[in-house]
């Protein structure tokens, strides 16, 4: 993207894939926080509405408190990474085309980042955890994937090392044993874990899997629908689970109890997503694009100045006393 677009262009382009679904979302579980949560936890979320619209999720998190903490009502913990990719947008434009065949250099920033990431795991791991420039190593990971692919000698070497480090993945993401809040960057976040996980995802990009791998036969068409429903299923997934889970001075209550909650959370999910890609996803090709997003961002401010009134007006004086 910023090889063959202008500065300009590059934002363009970003801002359409990214705006509309991700504007929605917050429209619709904000009115929707109003309407369900009491006083205490709906203040909360509404205390960091004006981080969220602008792309500062991460910022208003690390402000209060870790990712796995849980006391807290967070909705919209998941935006904390959509942050960080902005913020990383807004520099990318500048620091890829410098960095592009300056191989020595981008290895030098991948590794400086990812030791000062890991300092900051043992001293402070929401910092780590949260800002951009401690996460750059994962950004350039990808730069580097993309600018310099792989290739083995053979097609059978090449199938048995994706095949491996496809079950090395699956290891690391099931069976590393993570700590929350450590300091240990062995178990720790970011830690060595984060570090093998992207290492091995870059091996089997770079190793062009989805052309040999994945995406021949039934479960690869399955699997490449998901991916382009991604977008819409990480904005959703997470206000669902938390509000459908939703009990007042409870805070932020994953999982599920049963399986007919996991298979309502996993229903509602499909069909909303599957509105959100066709319906919200698509307006980015629209000529009325700047108009839609000047209405969705008004609508917004005036939601962020009313939410507030009409949680509390669902209350009695004496209830939001006792809240």
């Amino acid at each position: 993207l910023t090889e063959k677009d202008n500065v300009l262009e590059f934002y363009n382009r970003r801002l359409r894939r990214l705006l509309p679904a991700y504007l929605a979302t917050i429209f619709i579980t904000s009115i929707i926080i109003a309407f369900v949560s009491i006083p205490s936890d709906a203040n909360q979320s509404f205390n960091k509405f004006w981080f969220n619209i602008i792309g500062l999720s991460n910022i208003a998190f690390w402000f209060e408190n870790t990712y796995f903490e849980s006391e807290s009502f967070k909705p919209f913990l998941h935006l904390w990474s959509l942050g960080v990719e902005m913020q990383f947008y807004l520099v990318a434009p500048f620091l890829l085309p410098f960095l592009r065949h300056k191989l020595v250099l981008t290895l030098l920033l991948v590794i400086g980042s990812l030791v000062i990431s890991i300092l900051f795991t043992s001293i402070s791991p929401k910092t780590s955890f949260f800002m951009m420039p401690l996460r750059l190593w994962e950004f350039l990971v990808g730069a580097l994937v993309a600018w310099y692919p792989l290739r083995l000698s053979s097609k059978l070497n090449q199938g048995w090392a994706e095949t491996v480090g496809l079950a090395m993945l699956l290891g690391v993401i099931f069976l590393y044993p993570l700590k929350h809040e450590s300091h240990n960057i062995l178990y720790g976040h970011p830690g060595l874990a984060a570090f093998l996980v992207v290492t091995i995802t870059a091996f089997l990009i770079a190793f062009k899997m989805d052309n040999e791998f994945v995406i021949k036969g039934f479960l690869g068409r399955i699997m490449s629908r998901l991916g382009d429903y991604s977008y819409s299923i990480y904005l959703i997934h997470f206000p669902i689970i938390i509000l459908f889970n939703y009990q007042g001075f409870e805070g932020t209550r994953l999982g599920y109890e049963g399986i007919t909650n996991a298979f309502t959370i996993i229903l509602l999910t499909f069909i909303l997503s599957f509105l959100m890609f066709n319906f919200v996803e698509s307006l980015r090709s629209s000529k009325k694009f700047l108009k839609i997003i000047f209405i969705a961002f008004s609508g917004l401010i005036f939601l962020g100045l009313t939410l507030p009134s009409i949680n509390n007006w669902r209350f009695s004086d004496k209830q939001l006393r006792i809240f």
